[in-house]
């Protein structure tokens, strides 16, 4: 018996034709979105009575944390104001160019900070051709795991102003953390963030609507609150690492007694 888990798109290299055999193999398939199991549905004409099981997070770990105890841990941004965080992989399709485009719009508005793998020094030329002020643009590289909950709590909200995503846990941690999220309405995204509810939604490589939906979360205190703690409830409720596991256990329980 396999059980296959399914959480991003397949290659397009020589592989493809193995994969493919492969997963029509499994019996037992996981999708982490409906949006990869339609993707495979339409791709490889799999998936129709597979499971799909949302990505989970350990919301205890993920939570808000107190200004000092953040800062402790950062201290490259106090005195920062309308902090506005990307966290994940900085490669052009999380929507990098985008984002600095926001920035350079706002101009000193907010200070937009920059954490994760890969070169970062490719945007940072970009933006200082730009004219962003240092100040203003920060990139911290990698950041350790356990360090995020207290970088979460330090931002004013969060982008993920991406061209594609299958089920981002960034999103996902970022919401537990009471942060007001902006993000692409593409791939699994619309699965977890209901838009003007828990986090505002944008057209991909929109810089103006993304530029202008900061100033409203900067600009309106008391709707950049509700948001954070709606997306609270709804990670609470949805895609806590507890409920993750027990569907899963539930799809193993089930692929054992196929053999009883």
């Amino acid at each position: 018996e396999v059980i296959f888990t399914f959480s991003s798109s397949l290659s397009s290299s020589k592989s493809f034709t193995v994969e493919k055999y492969y997963l029509k193999t499994c019996s037992n398939m996981i999708f982490v979105s409906e949006f990869m199991r339609s993707w495979c549905m339409n791709n490889f004409g799999i998936g129709t009575d597979a499971k799909v099981i949302h990505n989970g997070i350990d919301t205890d770990m993920f939570s808000k944390r107190s200004y000092d105890e953040a800062i402790a841990h950062f201290p490259m941004l106090e005195g920062k104001e309308n902090i506005v965080l990307f966290s994940g992989r900085m490669i052009a399709l999380k929507g990098i160019e985008t984002a600095l485009q926001a920035n350079n719009e706002l101009k000193d508005l907010a200070t937009f900070v920059f954490a994760g793998n890969g070169d970062a020094r490719r945007w940072s030329k970009y933006a200082y051709e730009m004219g962003i002020n240092k100040r203003h643009c920060i990139f911290l590289g990698p950041v350790q795991y356990d360090k995020m909950p207290y970088l979460y709590s330090l931002a004013s909200l969060f982008i993920l102003p991406s061209f594609s995503e299958s089920f981002p846990l960034t999103l996902l941690e970022a919401m537990s953390c009471k942060l007001p999220a902006i993000a692409s309405n593409v791939g699994g995204i619309k699965e977890i963030a209901d838009n003007m509810h828990d986090a505002i939604l944008i057209n991909p490589g929109n810089a103006k609507s993304l530029a202008e939906s900061i100033s409203k979360i900067v600009n309106d205190k008391r709707f950049a609150q509700t948001l954070g703690n709606n997306a609270r409830i709804k990670i609470l409720k949805k895609f806590s690492a507890e409920i993750m596991a027990t569907e899963t256990a539930k799809v193993y329980v089930k692929a054992v007694e196929q053999f009883e």
